[in-house]
């Protein structure tokens, strides 16, 4: 396959998952973006690092005012609920660290690399 054929294969799953999940254009992730990656189905199960209690109240701090609580999604934003599904932990970190806009960029400041950690482990509790 070419690297054109991958990229536009790439580009229509992208478009194809925005459409089904009602997402707006602006909000689906750039082709090849770290956190569209799915893992091999061999890949190894890392175990989550942070600490659920503590992403709870930093979610509820930092991120429901947009993904609705408890995940639920908004118009603002799309739904977390059952993110683990969709997504590995180790892209969910990626996508957090380094977010497509509309989504804000809170890493390095004001959520810490542990902050993040813990935010992803409760997401995964979702």
């Amino acid at each position: 396959m070419t690297a054109e054929a991958k990229r536009r294969g790439t580009l229509g799953v992208v478009v194809l998952a925005g459409l089904l999940a009602g997402l707006p254009p602006a909000a689906w992730p750039a082709p090849g973006h770290p956190s569209t990656a799915t893992p091999p189905p061999d890949a190894a199960v890392v175990p989550i690092r942070g600490d659920r209690s503590r992403g709870e109240a930093l979610f509820a701090a930092k991120c429901a005012g947009c993904h609705g609580a408890k995940g639920i999604g908004s118009s603002a934003a799309p739904p977390l609920k059952s993110l683990r599904t969709r997504r590995s932990a180790d892209a969910a970190i990626v996508w957090i660290k380094d977010p497509q806009p509309p989504m804000p960029k809170l890493y390095p400041k004001p959520l810490s690399i542990g902050d993040v950690d813990d935010i992803v482990a409760y997401l995964e509790s979702l």
